[in-house]
C-alpha cells in the first residue's frame, strides 16, 4: 500500500514539474528541465511565478515535499491563477508604462501575464468609476440648478399673479373715479342750467 502511494506521488510530481516546464516554454520560450524546474526560483532564474493571492499556499512547498492534490491543484491552475513571468516583467511594465491609460491601450505580448491583466482591468474600473462620480456629481449639480430654476418660475408666477391682482384693482378704482366725475360734471351742468337767467 505505502510502495503504491509512492508511486503515485512520484508520476504526480514528475507530471508535475513537465507541465510546469512545458507552461514556462510556452509563455517565455524558456527551455527548463522538468527536474530542474522550481516553485520558489531564485533570481537569476530565467522565469517566476505570478500568483494569486488565494492560491500562493500552493508553491509554498517544494515540488519534493508535495502531495498529490497539491501536485494536481499546480496543474489545475496553472494558466488561471498561476502563470510563468518574466522575473523582471512587472518592473519594466511599471517602469515603461507609469499611465494606466497608456499601458491599457498598448497592445500585449506574448508575455503578458494575468496579473498584468488584472491590474489593466482594476485600473481600467477605477476610471469608470471616477467617471461615475463625475457624472452623478454633474447630475447633482444640474438637479439642483433645475430645482433652483423652477422655484424661481414659481415666484415669478406667483408675483405676476400679485401683480395682475393689482392691476384688476387700479382698473376697478380708476373706473369708479371715472363714474364720480362724469356723474359730478353731470351735476354740475344741471346746477348751472338751474342758476342761469331765462
Amino acid at each position: 500500500m505505502g510502495q503504491t502511494s509512492n508511486k503515485k506521488r512520484a508520476f504526480k510530481r514528475q507530471e508535475c514539474r513537465e507541465a510546469l516546464a512545458n507552461h514556462i516554454y510556452q509563455k517565455l520560450n524558456v527551455s527548463i528541465p522538468p527536474e530542474q524546474v522550481r516553485l520558489k526560483p531564485s533570481p537569476e532564474h530565467r522565469y517566476a511565478w505570478s500568483v494569486c493571492q488565494s492560491k500562493k499556499h500552493l508553491l509554498e512547498v517544494s515540488l519534493s515535499n508535495g502531495t498529490v492534490g497539491r501536485y494536481e491543484s499546480i496543474m489545475e491552475e496553472l494558466g488561471r491563477s498561476i502563470e510563468a513571468v518574466a522575473p523582471e516583467s512587472l518592473q519594466n511594465r511599471l517602469a515603461r508604462y507609469p499611465n494606466p491609460t497608456e499601458e491599457a491601450q498598448t497592445p500585449k505580448t506574448v508575455s503578458d501575464s494575468f496579473t498584468v491583466t488584472i491590474t489593466q482591468l482594476r485600473d481600467a474600473n477605477q476610471e469608470l468609476q471616477d467617471q461615475l462620480d463625475e457624472s452623478h456629481d454633474d447630475f447633482g449639480r444640474l438637479a439642483r440648478e433645475a430645482e433652483y430654476w423652477q422655484a424661481k418660475y414659481h415666484e415669478q408666477c406667483k408675483e405676476s399673479q400679485q401683480y395682475q391682482g393689482l392691476i384688476c384693482q387700479m382698473r376697478d378704482e380708476q373706473s369708479r373715479m371715472n363714474t364720480g366725475i362724469l356723474e359730478a360734471v353731470q351735476l354740475l351742468l344741471s346746477h348751472r342750467s338751474c342758476n342761469s337767467p331765462d
